[in-house]
């Protein structure tokens, strides 16, 4: 209830050349997370905003301190960021999940996370939505998504999805 920090918006920025089949893909990496930045930046006189990339005892600490976690994309959509957030009573603010799958889905709009559209266009009215609401969105979603990870990740499922996995491989013999 003590958070001090309206955006915690903490992670590495810049990242070294990197290929990927041969594609480079640390130019949309770099792009993305420093848009965010870029766009904060038009409205830090209005916000209490910590940003960059610090030890990660320091990072737990800030971000334990903060209202709202922003996670970018990074190397792939998920990101232990969201995890951390979660764990933490942060509200998780990040780019609209409806086209990733995942099992369990932890991301399910307005219930466990806040979406914005990928280039940031309106990060400011989303910020400004949680932080008007953050004591309801923060009850709400910690309740939701610690609920869903107590339904969701039984041992139970864990095996059935790998189960399921294996038994839809063609080169499987069911007999």
């Amino acid at each position: 209830n003590n958070k001090s920090i309206d955006i915690c918006a903490i992670f590495q920025g810049q990242h070294d050349k990197c290929y990927d089949h041969k594609v480079r893909n640390d130019i949309p990496y770099t792009n993305h997370r420093k848009g965010l930045w870029d766009t904060l930046k038009s409205f830090e006189n209005k916000y209490s905003i910590i940003a960059d990339k610090i030890p990660f005892q320091e990072y737990i600490q800030k971000l334990q301190d903060s209202k709202i976690c922003i996670s970018p994309f990074g190397m792939g959509e998920l990101c232990f960021r969201d995890f951390e957030s979660i764990l933490l009573g942060t509200v998780l603010l990040r780019p609209d999940q409806s086209n990733i799958i995942s099992s369990p889905n932890i991301y399910v709009e307005g219930e466990t996370y806040i979406g914005c559209k990928l280039d940031w266009s309106d990060l400011e009215e989303k910020v400004e939505y949680v932080l008007d609401n953050f004591k309801e969105l923060n009850d709400k979603f910690t309740s939701n998504i610690r609920n869903k990870f107590m339904q969701e990740y039984t041992l139970e499922n864990f095996c059935l999805i790998y189960y399921n996995i294996f038994s839809n491989l063609q080169t499987i013999s069911k007999e």
